[in-house]
């Protein structure tokens, strides 16, 4: 079994559930690399105003630096901040042949929760998010998005931390099967 992914049959569907630190290796890297863009200008600041300046002299040097250190700190605390997300949330999608209901949480609690009318489905549609991917491996990570028929509501995010094509492609069929979009299409 995957541990980025539980399936589950039900007797009129299929419900998944994406647990939370199934991008652990990603979140880590991003809060490395977030943690070194705000603790770096900080040791830029202490050398260049060390203890017992001159306040003038320290002010003014922070003035000068404070622009490009500022943003890069923000970044870097932008990046921790989403690395913890990565580590903490989740997702549980159930679809039958009426309704697909998405549910985001962030430590258990419920952050998000969209529901799309299988009749308002245009496509399951894969999509490969730039976050998921890591330089060192060679399988690609998708997640998939069940697309809206125009005018019957915004998309929803179905599946994620998907690894490989294949298991994209599985799951994807799954859910497809479930909501009844392939037996619409005539593929079935």
């Amino acid at each position: 079994m995957d541990a980025t992914l539980q399936r589950t049959r039900t007797s009129d569907g299929i419900e998944l559930y994406f647990p939370p630190l199934r991008d652990a290796g990603t979140a880590l890297a991003l809060g490395a690399f977030g943690v070194l863009c705000t603790v770096l200008p900080l040791a830029a600041v202490y050398a260049l105003v060390p203890p017992g300046v001159p306040v003038p002299y320290g002010l003014l040097v922070l003035a000068l630096i404070g622009g490009l250190i500022a943003p890069f700190m923000l970044c870097g605390i932008a990046f921790v901040c989403l690395s913890i997300y990565m580590v903490a949330n989740s997702l549980s999608v159930a679809a039958n042949s009426t309704r697909l209901l998405a549910v985001r949480r962030l430590c258990g609690f419920a952050v998000s929760r969209r529901q799309l009318q299988c009749s308002g489905i245009a496509a399951i549609e894969a999509d490969v998010p730039a976050r998921f991917q890591n330089a060192f491996s060679t399988e690609t990570t998708y997640r998939l998005i069940a697309r809206a028929k125009a005018g019957r509501g915004g998309n929803v995010v179905v599946a994620e931390s998907l690894r490989g094509s294949a298991q994209m492609e599985q799951i994807k069929r799954e859910l497809e099967s479930a909501c009844g979009l392939r037996v619409q299409a005539g593929i079935l």
